[in-house]
């Protein structure tokens, strides 16, 4: 984040409150350069990348274990924590997108309009939807089989009715995108992007439920 902002705030620094200066000061002291800090910026972003997907993934697996799985004891799967990185994953580009389309609305003169970034969160927003399905459904196998060992406790219209929210949770999160984001127009569009965001937010947040 201070390597993603400390060339906005150089910009920023003479433009702001006097009671924010002092801290934009802070944040882009021993300025080096354009170019210097440019360079500084990549190598810093590059660094921590390995280290944040490690660190991604190890403590939401925890959380999915701790706060979700730790409700039925006498339920465990090993694919779980996969998922539910990836729920998370996808409801973050999701997020980001929509609020990019939004942002590109009213900030047109510095260039957050481009297609190019808005490409970007289609088609990645289009792969892990594909690739969140995939494990919804590696996830949804064992738990509807009726002699699995696993399979969480409950009574039959409960499951039902747990069975009935995941179907319209992969129809709003993996089926309609799909379909949408298929078509040049709204790969191109930031209405459709923003429309097929707000579906998946919904849709994550309906098969949220089920758990």
């Amino acid at each position: 984040m201070r390597h993603s902002l400390r060339r906005d705030v150089h910009l920023l620094k003479d433009h702001v409150a006097p009671e924010l200066k002092p801290d934009y000061e802070k944040l882009c002291a021993n300025w080096r350069g354009d170019e210097a800090e440019a360079t500084r910026r990549a190598r810093g972003a590059g660094d921590a990348r390995a280290q944040i997907c490690v660190a991604y993934a190890a403590v939401f697996s925890v959380l999915s274990w701790d706060f979700i799985m730790a409700l039925t004891p006498d339920w465990v799967s090993t694919l779980f924590g996969w998922w539910f990185i990836m729920g998370c994953f996808l409801t973050g580009i999701a997020m980001t997108a929509l609020l990019a389309t939004q942002l590109a609305r009213q900030v047109p003169a510095r260039g957050v309009s481009d297609d190019a970034p808005l490409l970007g969160h289609r088609k990645i927003m289009f792969g892990i939807c594909i690739f969140w399905v995939y494990q919804m459904w590696a996830q949804y196998l064992p738990i509807c089989t009726p002699t699995c060992p696993m399979r969480p406790v409950g009574c039959s219209c409960v499951r039902r009715a747990l069975a009935t929210l995941c179907v319209r949770g992969v129809g709003l999160v993996f089926v309609i995108p799909f379909l949408g984001l298929l078509n040049k127009t709204t790969k191109t569009t930031p209405f459709w992007l923003a429309l097929f965001a707000l579906i998946v937010l919904s849709g994550m947040w309906l098969d949220g439920m089920c758990w």
